[in-house]
């Protein structure tokens, strides 16, 4: 039997993801994001960095229907992310970490592998670099790395075409760019 297509319902996004397609931010990258929580079944996602919350939305949207957790992880508080999650009524399926990321890498329980991981905090090339050796390997083989402004901001774009070197990658060029690597299995392989 031949499953039938259904687009997500994202009315609830209305209403809490700033921007439009094409626009700078999160926003263009929505359906991807939902799509691809969707199509791993995921159960674990992990941000770095919330900013207004846009993809803080999506995933919780997706996650709802795989049964999933978001775990979002910033070093300040970000009150309008938080705002945005309670009218979805999914604050459940939601954690906010307000510690560095390297704090909460150290702290992240091993029974739990990630399956899609968002890089979108500090936007320096030390930084980023230092955040995927530290999550990498948190994220189960087969698992999704995504790091937001991949185009517009120096460090982020300097780290991407290094790791697009070693393990490719697609790049969305849109919405400030959005780079996306698969994670191998353990002998190294994608």
């Amino acid at each position: 039997m031949e499953e039938r297509f259904e687009p997500p319902d994202l009315s609830p996004l209305g209403q809490t993801v700033t921007g439009t397609a094409g626009a700078s931010g999160m926003a263009g990258h929505a359906l991807f994001l939902y799509n691809l929580v969707l199509g791993l079944r995921a159960r674990w996602v992990v941000e770095i960095g919330l900013g207004p919350g846009d993809s803080t939305s999506v995933f919780l949207l997706a996650l709802s229907r795989t049964d999933g957790r978001l775990v979002s992880i910033d070093i300040a508080p970000q009150p309008v992310a938080e705002a945005k999650v309670g009218p979805l009524g999914l604050r459940d399926r939601w954690e906010f970490l307000l510690e560095a990321s390297e704090v909460a890498a150290k702290h992240w329980p091993p029974g739990r592998p990630i399956e899609v991981l968002l890089i979108d905090g500090k936007h320096s090339y030390g930084q980023v670099k230092l955040e995927h050796r530290l999550y990498r390997p948190l994220v189960r083989p087969g698992g999704f790395m995504l790091f937001h402004d991949s185009e517009n901001i120096r460090g982020v774009r300097r780290f991407v075409r290094e790791v697009a070197c070693r393990e490719g990658a697609v790049q969305f060029p849109f919405c400030n760019g959005l780079f996306v690597t698969r994670v191998g299995d353990a002998r190294g392989g994608r």
